[in-house]
């Protein structure tokens, strides 16, 4: 029989323990975890950031090459010349084009590699096809 033993009104810890007679140091310890769990978290949020806002980017691209490749392939359709389509092509770099002439169609296939970061490159590439004038 352990009558001597008596559960009073204490917390979980015991109000005889040494957080509960010293509670900054409790809180110095609970800042120290939420400071490391800081430090785990915050890579993976820059990462999912960052990939994110490259996407977003890659998708702007790519919204850019849909204008461009149409309003080239209309160009090449009524058969204006190659310096008006050059000049129009010249706003991005590191473009690389392609014309594809079929039956009644002359299409405009633009390609470009997007950079992202240190995963290295992803081909973005976008056709566009008009109906040839003066047919």
């Amino acid at each position: 029989d352990h009558s001597s033993f008596s559960r009073g009104q204490t917390d979980a810890v015991g109000s005889g323990s040494f957080r509960s007679k010293h509670p900054t140091k409790q809180l110095a310890a609970e800042s120290g975890s939420m400071t490391a769990e800081f430090a785990l978290v915050l890579p993976a949020v820059l990462l999912i950031l960052t990939l994110s806002l490259s996407a977003l980017a890659a998708q702007a691209q790519r919204m850019n090459l849909v204008e461009l490749s149409a309003i080239g392939s209309r160009a090449i359709a009524r058969g204006e010349d190659e310096i008006v389509l050059q000049r129009l092509l010249d706003q991005v770099e590191g473009l690389k084009q392609e014309i594809i002439h079929q039956d009644l169609l002359v299409c405009l296939k633009l390609s470009v590699d997007w950079n992202i970061f240190w995963l290295g490159s992803v081909p973005i590439s976008e056709q566009q096809c008009s109906r040839k004038s003066g047919l």
